[in-house]
């Protein structure tokens, strides 16, 4: 885990999104989950991670002038 750690603190994400369904291997794993939640810096609202089995559709916007916007599309 130390270079997955390691990893994460290098490109220091500004959000995480998780693609994941019900699933019988118990993904995702709640270490790596703890590991996103203090790496990812967070949106200006806040929000760190979205996940796709809490959030359904998830919509990421990339404006032109380099910003972004990300929301659940439900």
């Amino acid at each position: 885990m130390l270079y997955y750690v390691e990893h994460l603190q290098k490109i220091s994400p500004e959000f995480t999104i998780i693609s994941v369904g019900e699933n019988p291997h118990g993904l995702p794993d709640e270490q790596a989950l703890k590991y996103y939640e203090k790496y990812t810096s967070g949106s200006n609202q806040g929000t760190k991670i979205m996940r796709t089995d809490k959030h359904k559709n998830i919509l990421l916007e990339l404006k032109g002038n380099g910003a972004w916007s990300i929301s659940p599309n439900q």
